[in-house]
């Protein structure tokens, strides 16, 4: 019986260890999407920023008028485009990185999904382990009980039979 509770408490302790390692990884994901989710609010600024940069030089404001003046306005509406498209481009790849950390949460969450009760299993197992081994060592001690109680019998029936003898030597030599 104990050889049966003691191969299942080696799987589910397998299974405890990979839960627990699940779990870990999870933590890690979860943590990689709060911060690559905080990297792409920061990106989504910078993009609005870059391109309220180019609607201004593109537009009728001061800014498109100072540098129509000095005959700079190409160069500088180039120069915010190149700037607008490098925003553009970290902040997608931002939100792919969001989007694929979602999807691993996810899937580390369903993979985590049929370790939920392993700890409670493995718990119930130890203590069928303790409740067998009591039982044993109860069984044990009355075996060892009995066992005293025959020495016990047995060495007076010695005695008996060693007083007896010599009685019967003594009757016999009497005699």
């Amino acid at each position: 019986m104990l050889s049966k509770i003691n191969e299942k408490l080696m799987q589910v302790k397998a299974r405890v260890l990979s839960g627990r390692k699940l779990k870990a990884m999870l933590r890690e994901a979860q943590q990689f999407l709060h911060d690559e989710y905080n990297k792409c609010s920061l990106l989504r600024e910078r993009l609005a920023s870059e391109k309220s940069d180019v609607d201004k030089i593109e537009g009728l404001s001061l800014t498109a008028l100072f540098y129509s003046i000095l005959r700079t306005k190409e160069a500088h509406l180039e120069k915010e485009k190149q700037e607008y498209l490098a925003a553009k481009l970290k902040f997608d790849e931002s939100v792919q990185a969001v989007k694929d950390a979602r999807e691993e949460v996810q899937r580390l969450r369903a993979e985590l999904a049929p370790f939920t009760h392993v700890e409670a299993e493995y718990v119930y197992l130890i203590n069928e382990i303790q409740q067998a081994s009591s039982a044993c060592s109860t069984a044990t001690s009355r075996v060892r009980s009995a066992l005293d109680e025959c020495r016990a019998r047995l060495a007076k029936t010695e005695r008996d039979i060693k007083r007896l003898s010599r009685t019967r030597l003594e009757l016999i030599e009497e005699g």
